[in-house]
């Protein structure tokens, strides 16, 4: 028998062959392509009947690596019989890896006929325009999209990799009518891992988040407050190598800075005059009641007499600097003597411990003297309302009137001074503490922000230099 092919069946050949594979992929089933031969005898006399017709795939024109072999039960009419290769054997991707493959066939028990003939694509098909299914593969070089995914959607059903481990990958992704990337991904210059950037439309950095450079790993993120780049919101998560991580936020006036690292005020910072919901539990608060009263005390009771109270809300335990200040009034006209014991108390009834006694000795028979007192106590309170009372009781030989008393409540959250709560100080040592505790704390704080900004101003500067 005589196997003859000509050129126009190998043109139809790679033509079906091409447009069968792409169909297949899109079915995502193995690839098969259609095949056209024409059979004569030994004096090429075009013959007919049914024959086995065995159909091989090679490396080499002569011998080579066998990728793919199966045999067919052929009908032949008048010399011509078509075929599907890959009915029994499927064709996969993997016969088709060299740039060059050979056809070889033989007939029943016959030797394979020679020569094998190259399996060729034909023209347009040097074109693909479309991938849609397509499974497994790599791609070398660059690959562009310019056009739309169907539909407008696209998913990458395993994975997608950009580069290799001996090729860094990049992503940039455009935005039409501009020249610059709105968004870029790749590995960071200088440290390792990657490194994000979201630009504006004016290709102004907007968002950047990276591998962090402290030793440790980490991440970090920048937030951008304006076209200019200038940081506004700042996340390192291993802050100085520290495993700790660190949040600031700041415009061209003012920061604030949360520090899990450290303890104390520097773990949170805030701008001057800040105060939230959860800070006033530590802040300062006052309470103060006056009225004109006209009491004159009777020295015949065995309780104290109320001048006047006060209420304070206290919101967490800490101590009271309560004040009262009233005119006593003596009346010299029985006598020249009296004592009037003063006190602030939370019972209305009770002159506690501390009160305050004064002793007045008239150079006159008879008369009015008029002298201010004023008396302080400190109470140490738990949460809620307090009650503080200023009360009076007096004995003696002169008549004692009581005129404008007023107190003040102070609400502090804090003991600074040495001496435990409740001691004797004056006025003007517990003022004297106060006001010198607050001016040191202020001077420490000022000085531990800026030194603090300072940090944050470098840190940022040595992110981004590691990332130009």
């Amino acid at each position: 028998m005589q196997f003859l092919r000509n050129k126009p069946y190998f043109a139809l050949l790679s033509i079906l062959f091409v447009a069968t594979t792409f169909s297949s992929v899109i079915a995502s089933t193995p690839s098969a392509m259609n095949y056209q031969g024409y059979l004569t005898d030994s004096g090429g006399k075009p013959i007919d009947g049914n024959f086995n017709l065995t159909f091989s795939i090679y490396s080499e024109e002569n011998g080579g690596t066998l990728f793919w072999q199966e045999t067919q039960n052929v009908d032949v009419s008048d010399g011509l019989f078509a075929v599907i290769l890959g009915d029994n054997t499927p064709l996969t991707s993997a016969v088709f890896t060299t740039e060059k493959v050979y056809l070889g066939i033989a007939v029943d028990s016959d030797p394979e006929m020679s020569p094998r003939q190259r399996i060729t694509t034909a023209a347009f098909s040097h074109r693909v325009t479309t991938i849609d299914g397509a499974q497994g593969g790599s791609v070398s070089g660059d690959v562009e999209v310019l056009g739309n995914f169907t539909n407008g959607n696209y998913a990458f059903l395993n994975q997608l990799r950009l580069g290799s481990p001996s090729l860094s990958g990049k992503l940039d992704l455009f935005q039409d009518g501009s020249s610059n990337p709105i968004a870029e991904l790749q590995p960071h210059p200088t440290a390792g891992g990657g490194e994000f950037r979201i630009y504006d439309p004016s290709h102004g950095q907007s968002v950047y988040a990276s591998h962090d450079v402290s030793a440790g790993g980490g991440g970090f993120l920048s937030v951008y407050r304006n076209a200019a780049s200038t940081v506004g919101f700042v996340v390192d998560g291993n802050y100085n190598g520290t495993t700790s991580p660190r949040v600031i936020i700041q415009d061209a006036n003012r920061a604030m800075i949360f520090d899990t690292g450290v303890d104390g005020d520097s773990a949170v910072m805030l701008p001057y005059g800040t105060i939230n919901s959860i800070e006033t539990a530590n802040e300062a608060g006052v309470s103060e009641a006056a009225e004109y009263i006209d009491l004159t005390l009777d020295d015949t009771f065995s309780t104290p007499q109320t001048l006047i109270s006060q209420s304070i809300d206290c919101p967490r335990s800490g101590y009271v600097l309560a004040l009262g200040s009233a005119s006593v009034y003596f009346h010299n006209s029985s006598g020249i003597w009296a004592d009037v014991d003063f006190g602030l108390s939370t019972n209305s009834s009770i002159l506690q411990t501390y009160k305050y006694t004064y002793r007045h000795h008239s150079p006159i028979a008879t008369g009015e003297e008029q002298i201010p007192i004023t008396i302080h106590r400190v109470f140490q309170v738990s949460e809620g309302q307090k009650v503080i009372n200023f009360l009076a009781k007096t004995q003696g030989l002169i008549d004692v009137t009581i005129l404008n008393a007023q107190i003040s409540l102070i609400y502090l959250p804090t003991w600074y001074g040495p001496r435990t709560p409740g001691a004797q100080d004056s006025q003007q040592d517990i003022d004297q503490l106060v006001d010198e505790r607050v001016k040191e704390e202020t001077a420490r704080l000022e000085k531990q922000f800026e030194r603090r900004l300072r940090e944050v101003e470098t840190a940022i500067q040595e992110q981004q230099g590691a990332t130009d």
